[in-house]
């Protein structure tokens, strides 16, 4: 004999019930799978916590249930001590209620990244607090720049909290907008207030060292001048990052030549002020 809680064709559940189910002597699964869930959406079992209790089953789900959606307890994957499978019924299905509207306004308590922050993570991770359950089906959200929309994961941390982070880097130096309007309570409570988050993200450090391009005279070239000017250019504009005096090195000796070192906007200059060997 089994005994369902809720019963089979019950309506109105609360969406924070604990599934339980009794029955005439001590159970155990049949297979490993039967260890997990034992409450199903459509065929999607439910995450949560299972505790088994000799005789009875309790099944604490992770999130609170959908409101107005249909639920099926399935406990046909259990054996009594000596093997014999669960006599039927080994099901039952109710429907949880659909809450009536709430009266109290839904806001959003706190954000990780306060709105109109500056220098932000190129990859930020913003938590999102409010002060009502969140309908999990409504949590869609755009991060926006006035050139782009970025692609965003959104993960549900608590019944009343969520995680946004970009899939990856965000331009530096670069405003955005996030916007979660779409955001319902699950008693239908409509658009949180506020519904977005504005930020600017830091300006991203350039890493790349710069690169030689060209030089003059040439490398290994011949028949320089003997007071030659020499100019170097490289892919990106620089600059002295440390007083420098001469750059040029004699090989043979090893010393550096005597001469007037210039930064101009194609790359630095170099005069000699004495002739070279």
């Amino acid at each position: 004999m089994t005994r369902f809680f809720p019963t089979s064709g019950q309506s109105e559940v609360p969406l924070d019930v604990e599934v339980v189910v009794e029955f005439n002597e001590p159970i155990r699964p049949r297979t490993a799978a039967g260890a997990g869930s034992i409450l199903f959406e459509g065929e999607t079992p439910v995450s949560g916590q299972l505790f088994t209790e000799r005789a009875r089953l309790r099944f604490r789900p992770a999130q609170p249930l959908k409101p107005g959606t249909a639920y099926r307890i399935e406990v046909g994957n259990y054996e009594d001590e000596a093997g014999n499978p669960v006599a039927p019924p080994t099901s039952a299905s109710f429907t949880t209620l659909i809450p009536p509207p709430t009266t109290q306004p839904f806001r959003l308590l706190n954000s990780s990244i306060p709105d109109g922050a500056q220098n932000q993570p190129l990859q930020p991770r913003i938590e999102l607090r409010f002060n009502l359950p969140l309908e999990s089906r409504t949590l869609s959200a755009t991060l926006r720049s006035e050139r782009a929309q970025f692609p965003i994961q959104i993960q549900l941390l608590t019944p009343q909290s969520v995680l946004i982070s970009p899939q990856s880097p965000l331009p530096g130096g670069t405003s955005f907008t996030l916007d979660f309007s779409a955001f319902r309570g699950v008693g239908g409570e409509g658009a949180p207030e506020p519904s977005q988050i504005r930020f600017t993200t830091e300006v991203e450090v350039d890493r790349t060292p710069p690169r030689v391009v060209a030089s003059n005279p040439a490398r290994e070239a011949s028949g320089v001048p003997i007071q030659p000017v020499i100019t170097v250019s490289f892919d990106e504009r620089i600059r002295q990052a440390r007083p420098l005096g001469s750059v040029v090195r004699d090989p043979r000796s090893g010393q550096f030549l005597t001469g007037a070192l210039t930064f101009q906007p194609d790359g630095p200059r170099w005069c000699s002020n004495s002739n070279a060997h």
